[in-house]
């Protein structure tokens, strides 16, 4: 089964996997907090209308 997750490499810096490959990353100096927090919405909004997991990765 597919799943779609955020990988938080630090509190900064996250990246956007789907079935494991990198689609995306944001970081809070080139795209600030909201920016961040956007594309974390966006890739659960994208689970949820696919119906697929969603996983949050905190390293």
């Amino acid at each position: 089964m597919s799943k779609i997750q955020i990988k938080e490499i630090d509190e900064e810096h996250i990246e956007v996997l789907v079935d494991g490959e990198w689609v995306c990353s944001a970081d809070h100096d080139e795209d600030g907090w909201a920016g961040m927090e956007k594309v974390e919405a966006l890739a659960e909004s994208i689970a949820k209308k696919l119906g697929i997991e969603f996983e949050r990765i905190c390293l």
